[in-house]
């Protein structure tokens, strides 16, 4: 009741309460109310009150929106005039915020949170409750509860679950995360960055990029398990041809997968359905990939059918010569048949056929050469019906397995060039030069891969001619062949070309393999290559070897011959390099640079030729050995550029990954590079104990029974420090002129000649079984009376490895030897090992037997050898007893006093044939237009990030400060030496130790890195080739969040219906936003100096809240209304903004 002290009894009472509702949104309110005079909003809702049977005009519900504000008058009326009654106010539930004043006669309540509560007013013990209801979303709040309604960068910002937020730096790259960039040789594998060894379809399948004339392409089958062929390469015009068909799928084809028709019946019959196939009249090309498995040889054997009541076209097998030809029936009564004239595509080996007609003429084509030309009567042409026939064939014809790949019909006839691009591009591997990793691939003139063929790859036309007895040899340094040279009359010539020498002083690289058999006396007497105007004329310019064992070049402007630093052997592969920026000559050799840039002036003009193997065509200077990968750029190459190419071709298998380039929004700091990979890939041993959650792959603990290690990385002085936990007992003594700091596997190796060796005190080498490995590359086979000792322990078993004749026969072999106290005990080498390439080799003796591996791989064992023979010999590393002398590069001497198991001995020989290198760059761009170079620690592109320098922060910052003592700010590979040991833990880098910013962190918004991927070949890993794959890389920041205040902006308006009263916003502390208001949701303003004026997208032209929100009115009075928000932190803080509140009133 009232209080009765100030209000008659009899008095009416009536409370009213006043709302004032504002909306800011262009939904209608919620709120039904009449007016009942100017000044007042009174609701319709009528409920009695408790001690007056008089109705009193107050609302019972009330339904609002967050964001809405509600003015509220507590009032009693006494007769026609209303008075203020104070009583209390009170808010259940936590919806809003409720404000009292005026000693309780006004209230003003704010909605804030979805849910429903109450409003209750109290006095004299008498209570009334108006209950509200609050929406979620309200028509006058931004609330981010859909990303959908907001326009926003989502590399920076996240719009989700009501707010708007900045997202962490995030340069922790794993997972899908690899499909964001450029793969070349390298896939996505459980999660993993993975290295592959041969190109899938996905690689080089025939699709709209690469093949030519594609858009003539009417029927396509990579036969990777489709059920059918695809009719179009257009995404719009796909579909399938179905197929009547039973067949197996083979896993490792030429190409991914492959379609394997079997021996017998019926089973190697493949019908399609070909009505696609109709558009074809007058020309035609058909090619794809085969194999023949056995070596049965039909009467007649169809092997791709397209036919129509007998008129078409069908592929056969001569039934004597194994040649492929094209049988033509344009009626039912004559044919006509083409033939690969002297070729054998059905030889057991994987070829590419290609047959194109056109208009009575047709060509014969294999592995892209064109072998023959034909012709047939075409009259009115192919029939067009739709009830076509295509048939994959095999075996009614007879009992033949045949795999086919990659099959694809274009309706137009491919020129020469084209036949030979589609099976270039097909054939490839990741080690030849590609347009996708090979340095400034647009600028190369001509692009020789020598793998069979004399066709120049670059696209450009320059095919050789091969002269005399020019041929390939199965030796190659790069893919399946290389180029054959007999010194007496082979050599190759080239075409005419403007692009060569074209202006005075040119710029001009020329990058290949070679392999001499002999080198002359003469000075380049040799030649490589030589270019020149004619074909009898002089050299401008000549490459070749000379002066017994010299590299030289001929520049004919100084007419002096000059030759490269490093002497060379014959028998051996090198990659040379020489490379002309218009002014000096750079020479170059396995990756390295030779000497100093040779000032000298250039010959150009005219059009010049190339001529391969000899001085000119008149068999001067000829050439013998072999060549691989010969290449010419009209662009002078840098080191790194020449550096990445040898990195690429130096091994086996190679492959490539490049990031997407990255955009931290502003400039940001990268500290170091951190890096996750399932096993330790490049990386020298270490004494301490690996562990299996940083390398998940890891099969045991390595550092388990480790007695000594020598990874034989001095550069100077007279001892090989041991790095195991025995330490300086088992330091060794250099003695009679070991050669130190030559380039090893990992890091650095010695090279021993004569009776070099590294004597070690054996007296604690009392072994009850044992494991020994080392990596070794001999410069030449050991006389076949001699026994070549790499390593010889005098102490427990006298166990060694003896690189050696096997049998006194020219086969190089090798066995690791244990004497158990009676006899001389051998595990053989069954790989013939060759001079001048590297081998892992392990023996391993555990009390009963005796093992020996080569490149991870158990080649023998030996039982039954129970004892060993206790004897008082220095163990030797690079020689043995007496005249078992070495000659030869040692690297990475390890021995355990336990037996090491397969799987173990397998991951010592992945540290170093398995390699994962990393390089970064930043740029000034979002697309790295200008090109900059890629980083390693040594600050250019020479040097590369890896496990190899997995040392302390200490240990690394102290060898490029050695390494720069000429204060240049770079260290190449060639001048770094590595001091320390290797750490246990996964590879972390900072970046401040190194010279890749001087001796600081870099800065950069753009960003970018790559990984290269190399394996030694090997077949280690269940008889196929082991791999390296990455899990993940990780670059940290200095800072946590972005810091270049992106921006979020509306989509949908509000509707502002009246006056603005203030602007509201829900952030989170430490964090700062700033707007931009636009009425049309293009042009938007800020508040500057007064009054509002047009912004650019700039959060300098914006306000905060305080700013804007007594003066947002000024800018709008009605209508619809959009903001631009603009989230701001300094790194270390998140930044969140939750609401925008525009608060109005009526």
């Amino acid at each position: 009741m009232l209080n009765s002290n100030l209000y008659s009894f009899q008095q009416l009472i009536k409370l009213v309460i006043v709302f004032l509702l504002i909306s800011i949104s262009s939904c209608k309110s919620h709120l039904d109310f009449n007016l009942k005079n100017n000044k007042a909003s009174v609701f319709n809702t009528l409920f009695l009150s408790k001690d007056d049977p008089v109705n009193v005009q107050v609302t019972e519900i009330l339904t609002l929106s967050v964001g809405n504000e509600i003015q509220l008058y507590s009032m009693t009326s006494d007769g026609e005039e209303y008075s203020n009654i104070p009583v209390k106010w009170s808010l259940v539930n936590d919806i809003g915020v409720l404000s009292v004043s005026s000693g309780g006669t006004k209230g003003v309540f704010l909605a804030v949170s979805e849910g429903t509560g109450y409003i209750q007013i109290e006095n004299d013990g008498i209570e009334k409750r108006i209950t509200v209801k609050v929406r979620s979303q309200g028509s006058n709040v931004w609330d981010f509860s859909d990303s959908t309604d907001y326009i926003f960068d989502s590399s920076f910002l996240e719009v989700d679950a009501g707010r708007a937020s900045l997202k962490k730096i995030d340069t922790s790259y794993s997972g899908t995360d690899f499909n964001s960039g450029n793969h070349f040789g390298t896939f996505l594998n459980s999660d993993k960055l993975t290295m592959k060894t041969k190109p899938g379809t996905n690689d080089v399948g025939v699709d709209l990029g690469w093949t030519p004339k594609a858009d003539k392409i009417v029927w396509y089958w990579s036969m990777n398990k489709e059920s059918s062929p695809t009719s179009s390469l257009k995404s719009d015009q796909s579909s399938l041809i179905s197929c009547d068909r039973q067949n197996l799928f083979e896993e490792d084809s030429y190409i991914d997968q492959g379609l394997f028709l079997i021996n017998g019946g019926s089973n190697g019959t493949i019908g399609c359905d070909s009505s696609l196939l109709n558009q074809e009249k007058d020309e035609i090309t058909i090619s794809g990939w085969i194999k023949n498995v056995d070596d049965f040889k039909s009467p007649w054997l169809p092997i791709l059918v397209k036919t129509k009541d007998g008129r078409g076209w069908n592929i056969h097998r001569n039934n004597t010569t194994n040649e492929i030809y094209l049988r033509v029936d344009t009626d039912l009564s004559s044919n006509s048949t083409c033939f690969t004239s002297g070729a054998s595509p059905l030889d057991g080996s994987w070829h590419h056929i290609a047959f194109t007609l056109n208009r009575g003429s047709v060509k014969a084509y294999v592995d892209g050469l064109l072998v023959n030309t034909c012709s047939y009567s075409h009259g009115a042409g192919f029939s067009t019906s739709s009830d076509t026939l295509l048939r994959f064939f095999r075996a009614s014809y007879g009992s033949s397995s045949t795999t086919f790949d990659e099959w694809t019909f274009w309706t137009k006839e491919l020129t020469e060039d084209e036949v030979f691009e589609v099976y270039d591009y097909q054939k490839s591997n990741f080690t030849e030069l590609s347009s996708s990793w090979t340095p400034h691939w647009s600028d190369i003139i001509s692009y020789w891969k020598m793998n069979g063929n004399w066709k120049d790859s670059s696209g450009n036309g320059n095919d050789l001619v091969a002269l005399g007895n020019a041929g390939f040899s199965d030796n190659a340094k790069v893919g399946n062949q290389s180029a054959s040279f007999d010194g007496i009359d082979a050599k190759a010539q080239g075409p005419q070309s403007s692009d060569i020498l074209s202006n005075a002083n040119q710029e001009i690289s020329i990058f290949f393999w070679a392999k001499p058999s002999n080198i002359s006396s003469s000075n380049i007497s040799n030649r490589i290559i030589s270019i020149h105007q004619g074909a009898a004329a002089s050299s401008a310019l000549a490459i070749g070897f000379g002066n017994f064992n010299k590299l030289q070049f001929y520049n004919s402007v100084s007419a002096v011959t000059r030759s490269w630093d490093t002497d060379v052997s014959i028998n051996e592969w090198y990659h040379v390099g020489l490379v002309y920026n218009g002014t000096c000559f750079q020479r170059y050799l396995n990756g390295n640079k030779e000497g100093s840039c040779i000032v000298e002036n250039l010959s150009a003009g005219g059009s010049f030729n190339t001529m391969i193997g000899s001085f000119n065509e008149n068999d001067n200077n000829l050439y013998s050995g072999l060549i691989d990968e010969l290449a010419i750029w009209k662009k002078a190459l840098s080191a790194s550029d020449g550096l990445e190419i040898y990195n690429h071709q130096k091994q086996k298998y190679a492959a490539y990954y490049r990031s997407a380039i990255r955009d931290f929004g502003s400039f940001q700091t990268l500290n170091n590079i951190e890096v996750d990979s399932v096993l330790p890939f490049n990386k020298e041993f270490t004494s301490a104990s690996e562990s299996v959650s940083d390398y998940s792959f890891l099969s045991g603990d390595l550092s388990l029974g480790l007695f000594g290690y020598w990874p034989l990385n001095e550069i100077s002085g007279s001892t090989a420090k041991n790095y195991s936990a025995i330490g300086a007992s088992l330091d060794g003594s250099l003695l009679n002129s070991v050669d130190v700091g030559e380039r090893g596997i990992l890091n650095n190796a010695f090279h021993f000649t004569s009776n070099a060796r590294v004597v070690v005190d054996s007296s604690s080498m009392l072994f009850t079984s044992y494991t020994a490995c080392h990596w070794i590359n001999a410069d030449r086979m050991p006389d076949r009376s001699k026994v070549s000792q790499t390593f010889n322990n005098g102490k427990s078993g006298n166990f060694s490895f003896n690189w050696d004749h096997d049998n006194g026969t020219v086969d190089l072999r090798g066995t690791f030897q244990h004497h158990d106290g009676i006899a001389w005990r051998f595990a053989k080498v069954s790989t013939q090992l060759k001079n001048k390439k590297w081998y892992h080799i392990c023996g391993s003796w555990n009390g009963a037997e005796l093992k020996v591996y080569v490149n991870g791989t158990l080649e023998d064992t030996v039982s039954n050898v129970t004892n060993v023979d206790q004897r008082n010999g220095d163990f030797y590393i690079g020689s043995g007893l007496n005249s078992a002398t070495f000659d030869g590069h040692v690297d990475d001497m390890i021995i355990w006093n336990r037996s090491l198991s397969d799987s173990e001995i397998q991951q010592v020989y992945r540290r170093g044939s398995n390699r994962i290198k990393y390089q970064v760059r930043y740029c000034s761009d979002s697309i790295c237009s200008t090109g900059p170079e890629w980083r390693g620690p040594g600050g250019d592109g020479t040097t590369y990030f890896s496990e190899l320098y997995n040392r302390s922060s200490a240990d690394i910052s102290n060898m490029f400060s050695s390494c720069d003592s000429s204060g240049d700010n770079l260290c190449s590979a060639k001048e770094f030496s590595f001091i320390g040991e290797t750490q246990s833990v996964p590879y972390r880098f900072d970046f401040v130790d190194s010279l890749i910013n001087n001796g600081s962190a870099f800065n950069a918004r753009y960003f970018q890195y790559r990984v290269l991927m190399e394996a030694e070949e090997n077949s280690a890993c269940g008889g196929e080739p082991c791999l390296p794959s990455l899990t993940a890389i990780n670059f940290e920041t200095a800072n946590d969040f972005y810091t270049h205040s992106p921006s979020v902006t509306s989509k949908n308006p509000v509707t502002v219906s009246g006056e603005i009263s203030r602007v509201e916003e829900n952030v989170t502390s430490g964090c700062s936003v700033k707007y931009q208001f636009s009425k049309d949701e293009t042009n938007f303003h800020y508040y500057n100096s007064g009054s509002w004026v047009a912004a650019a997208d700039d959060e300098m032209q914006a306000n905060t809240v305080n700013e804007v929100s007594s003066t947002l009115k000024e800018f709008i009075s009605s209508g619809s209304l959009y903001f631009r928000a603009y989230l701001k932190s300094d790194g270390s803080l998140d930044c969140r903004l939750d609401k925008i509140m525009i608060v109005e009133k009526i």
